[in-house]
């Protein structure tokens, strides 16, 4: 992806294109199965992801097989990303903000760059 920056101090005004790299980005479901206090997914085949990617996941409001996607808009769900793996991928965890358990199945996206 190419943008345009402003060059300082030129005189008359410039601007100059610049190479920014598109995040890789994607969907997947966290299952808590039965009922579980944490969900963790592991995000594979992201060969180019380095130690010094930045990476992130959050709720995606759409129906699962187990909830609706009102459910997921409501849930009192913390979905966060890390434990990055150079070349490999990352992991996605979930885990409810109050002390009941999860269960089934709800639909995340993620992206890294």
């Amino acid at each position: 992806m190419k943008l345009l920056q402003h060059v300082e101090g030129s005189s008359p005004p410039r601007h100059r294109s610049i190479e920014v790299a598109a995040p890789t980005v994607g969907r997947a479901l966290l299952n808590f199965g039965m009922g579980a206090a944490e969900a963790r997914l592991a995000i594979t085949g992201q060969t180019g992801i380095t130690a010094a990617s930045v990476v992130d996941a959050w709720r995606l409001v759409a129906d699962s097989a187990n909830h609706s996607a009102d459910e997921h808009l409501i849930e009192d769900l913390d979905v966060f990303a890390g434990y990055i793996v150079p070349g490999v991928g990352f992991s996605i965890v979930g885990r409810p903000r109050n002390p009941a358990r999860l269960y089934g199945l709800f639909h995340v996206a993620w992206s890294w760059s």
